[in-house]
């Protein structure tokens, strides 16, 4: 397989085109400066595509050693995305499923039943579907990086979904600013 062959080459030298990353020294770190780039699957379009084209060759990389000839895709989204925002990751995703399909001989396309749906259904499915959980009276929880998304069933139905603008950065930062010594 020809792109087995290559594709961790490809792909360590599509990293170093596509991504940098600085690792500040932590006597030097200064909060105020843009030392380490973040959500750069949501906020930074310019990263979106590069930083989800890493990821899915990877994914196929790793399929193609297990002799996988199609993969069926489902994607998620933070519920708080505008249509606007959801055309523009779901173009992207097309347009990276036609690319990986040339690249790697693979058939990629969406799956045929519900490939996209917002991260708080995602979720929820996961302990309904995969852990056979029933969402009784249930509220969860999916804390991304900028958002936290809510859905709240009742008999395995969803009543209501929400997102809200606070999340791990939030968190995060608020802690290591306040406690830089944690890090160490």
């Amino acid at each position: 397989q020809p792109f087995f062959d290559n594709a961790f080459s490809f792909i360590r030298q599509a990293l170093i085109n596509h991504a940098r990353i600085y690792t500040p020294r932590l006597d030097i770190f200064d909060f105020d400066k843009d030392y380490i780039k973040t959500n750069i699957k949501w906020e930074k379009v310019e990263y979106q595509r590069p930083f989800l084209g890493e990821l899915l060759r990877l994914i196929s990389a790793q399929a193609a050693a297990e002799n996988v000839q199609s993969i069926d895709w489902a994607i998620s989204y933070p519920s708080a995305f505008s249509r606007t925002d959801q055309n523009g990751y779901i173009n992207s995703w097309e347009q990276l499923l036609e690319s990986l399909t040339k690249i790697t001989g693979q058939d990629h396309k969406f799956a045929s039943h519900e490939p996209i749906r917002t991260e708080s259904i995602v979720f929820a499915q996961f302990f309904a579907d995969v852990l056979n959980k029933n969402l009784v009276h249930t509220t969860c929880v999916d804390i991304g990086g900028g958002t936290s998304d809510i859905s709240i069933w009742q008999e395995n139905d969803l009543i209501h979904q929400a997102s809200v603008p606070y999340a791990g950065r939030d968190i995060f930062h608020r802690i290591l600013k306040q406690n830089l010594a944690f890090i160490g």
